[in-house]
């Protein structure tokens, strides 16, 4: 007889010796089961909250990165559809979320709610290759279009997406107030 491996609180061989007696009887099916449904319904009872048949996942990363050199290369209309660029390509992929997009004339700040399999950098080095692309092809006063070479990436609490939201969406504002150089020391 097999013995108990522990789940469910029951032995093993009074299980087998019981499915035994019942499927000898010709009207038992019934009764085994109801057994084995309500094996079932203890089981989930006993490990209801302590296993998860899914993964579930809320990353949020806030990237900044600028232009090459930090020259003024997104202005007017250039930035706008830059911006409506990268939304549309991230979300094309259908694995991420763009919750805001914004920057002024020589960085973009970008905040994604991403999935469980991104790797950070790919993904920073997809967006701004195929951004750079981009820009070459819809300016032509634009000899060469090229992003700097690093990026800044910050994971952002759920919590916190509304103020980092509003944030990348003021930035016009904010750099009123504050350079480039100094918002990075913020974060």
């Amino acid at each position: 007889m097999p013995h108990s491996n522990g789940a469910g609180g029951f032995k093993g061989a009074y299980l087998w010796a019981f499915l035994i007696s019942v499927v000898a009887c010709r009207d038992s099916i019934g009764i085994v089961i109801n057994f084995i449904n309500t094996i079932i319904q203890k089981w989930r009872t006993k490990t209801k909250g302590k296993l998860m048949g899914h993964s579930c996942v809320s990353i949020f990363y806030h990237f900044v990165w600028s232009t090459k050199n930090r020259l003024p290369l997104l202005t007017g209309d250039i930035k706008k559809r830059v911006h409506c660029y990268i939304r549309s390509m991230i979300e094309r992929q259908g694995k991420f979320e763009v919750v805001a997009i914004g920057g002024i004339y020589d960085h973009v700040h970008l905040l994604v709610k991403v999935e469980r399999e991104c790797f950070v950098s790919n993904f920073v080095r997809n967006v701004k290759q195929n951004s750079s692309k981009f820009v070459d092809k819809i300016d032509d006063r634009i000899d060469y279009f090229i992003w700097q070479t690093g990026y800044s990436a910050f994971s952002v609490s759920p919590k916190d997406v509304p103020r980092i939201k509003k944030y990348i969406l003021n930035q016009e504002e904010h750099h009123k107030t504050y350079k480039f150089e100094d918002e990075l020391k913020l974060f």
